[in-house]
């Protein structure tokens, strides 16, 4: 059957200059932007190497590999290969670490528009199927319930199987506002809190003396906050003459909302520094239960790649020092911008607060979507529609999608009803970490993808 639906019909393919003059109109009005969740596996290709991509639903293409190309591979069931140049491979994908002794994975930074292909796309009434040549120069066949793509530059356009798209691909929410002005805003954008908080946020600065002047340059840009009432700063020079300054950083620290560690050579030296303040920091970090946020500032070059910090998104963009800006008011001003969202995430009203994930599926630890099914009965199982469920995933609306999947699985009494929980959890804490900004963008879009991977195959057992 896979071989006969992909089995090439005696008429032309119609030029890919055709395909661009046809579905173009199409993909401006009504396609929507999506990002590539999932890693790859890639390697170099040997010239002339030749290539068949074959997906689920049969034979899709061949290419023939050229000087300096790549063979991608991706993690989906059918594990299809295609070539890249390798102009295009540096701009789409980022190298992660060695797979095997052939591959390495690579992390995606891809966005395309993408069409949904219906019945009334095609010409004739009984046509079900559209053969067209790929930018590549070989055919490409579209049938109905696939995507025609194209980058965002809209300068070629090709096919990807419905079931390999909804695999590696999610709807990017930031990107379909910028392309489709009259849609409504993100949720997101909708719950934006107001500039003036409900909550002062006490921030307690960790650094080195011999960083005081980088440490003072922080807090004078920080002062609109502190006059809005948005923040209260402490740093050790507050400590009154005759105080116990031990006492007081450890009681300061314990109260702290905010810890922000200032990082030079200065500070890695310091014995206080890390075996008392750093080891407080992470230790409040990775409780679940405790809401603090620990925020590295990066000042100066050195090495702390082994520092027990190391993981968590520093300060300024792309962890560049301080001391490296031409213009030190541009990362101070950088910084003030990324603390300013931070407050608006924490002086959320209690109720809205996007919980912490935790190992354990309990109502209070899981997530709002896991708390409402556990409260909720529902009065009947309900059939699952898994169509409906992908296509949810792949619109990046993993909550949705969770939700039914937790209804379905209770309703079942299924075994998967608390790893679902756990992910909704884990959904949970992705947010959170987005939003505040302590995690890297490339570990977040690990764990989406990785989400997104374990919600298809629970989905499948369902």
């Amino acid at each position: 059957m896979k071989e006969e639906t992909n089995s090439e019909p005696n008429a032309e393919p119609i030029s890919q200059q055709g395909l661009m003059a046809r579905v173009l109109p199409m993909l401006r009005s009504e396609g929507k932007v999506y990002e590539k969740t999932r890693t790859i596996y890639a390697r170099l290709a040997k010239e002339g190497e030749h290539i068949d991509t074959i997906t689920s639903d049969g034979f899709e293409t061949t290419n023939t590999a050229k000087k300096g190309d790549f063979i991608v591979k991706n993690k989906t069931e059918a594990e299809e290969c295609y070539i890249l140049s390798s102009e295009s491979f540096n701009k789409t994908y980022e190298y992660l670490r060695a797979y095997d002794e052939n591959y390495n994975e690579y992390i995606p930074n891809k966005k395309i528009i993408g069409l949904e292909i219906n019945s009334s796309f095609f010409a004739e009434e009984n046509e079900k199927e559209l053969y067209f040549v790929a930018p590549w120069g070989a055919k490409m066949v579209v049938k109905e319930n696939d995507f025609l793509v194209c980058p965002t530059d809209y300068s070629e356009i090709y096919r990807i199987a419905r079931k390999e798209f909804f695999e590696t691909y999610q709807l990017s929410s930031e990107l379909e506002s910028t392309n489709n002005p009259n849609k409504t805003a993100s949720s997101t954008t909708e719950k934006a809190m107001p500039d003036q908080p409900t909550k002062q946020l006490r921030f307690f600065v960790s650094y080195s003396h011999k960083d005081e002047p980088y440490k003072d340059e922080l807090v004078t840009h920080m002062a609109s906050l502190r006059r809005t009432g948005a923040i209260k700063s402490w740093d050790d020079r507050q400590i009154p003459i005759g105080g116990e300054w031990d006492h007081q950083i450890k009681s300061e620290m314990n109260n702290a909302d905010v810890i922000l560690l200032l990082i030079s050579s200065d500070f890695m030296n310091s014995s206080y520094c890390n075996d008392v303040e750093v080891t407080r920091a992470m230790e409040r970090h990775h409780d679940n239960n405790d809401p603090a946020v620990v925020v590295p500032i990066i000042l100066r070059h050195c090495d702390w790649t082994d520092a027990p910090f190391a993981k968590l998104q520093a300060l300024p963009k792309n962890a560049t020092p301080i001391a490296k800006y031409g213009d030190k008011d541009e990362a101070y001003l950088f910084i003030v911008k990324q603390i300013k969202n931070l407050i608006k995430l924490k002086s959320q009203p209690k109720s809205e607060d996007i919980p912490i994930s935790s190992p354990t599926a309990t109502p209070s630890m899981a997530s709002p979507i896991a708390d409402a099914i556990i409260s909720t009965p529902s009065p009947q199982a309900q059939a699952l529609d898994r169509d409906k469920v992908r296509n949810l995933i792949a619109q990046n609306k993993a909550e949705e999608a969770l939700k039914i999947m937790i209804e379905v699985a209770k309703e079942k009494n299924s075994d998967n009803f608390n790893i679902l929980l756990q992910k909704s959890g884990e959904l949970a804490d992705i947010k959170k970490q987005g939003i505040i900004g302590a995690t890297s963008d490339s570990d977040l879009r690990r764990r989406k993808a990785k989400l997104s991977y374990d919600m298809l195959e629970i989905l499948n057992t369902l």
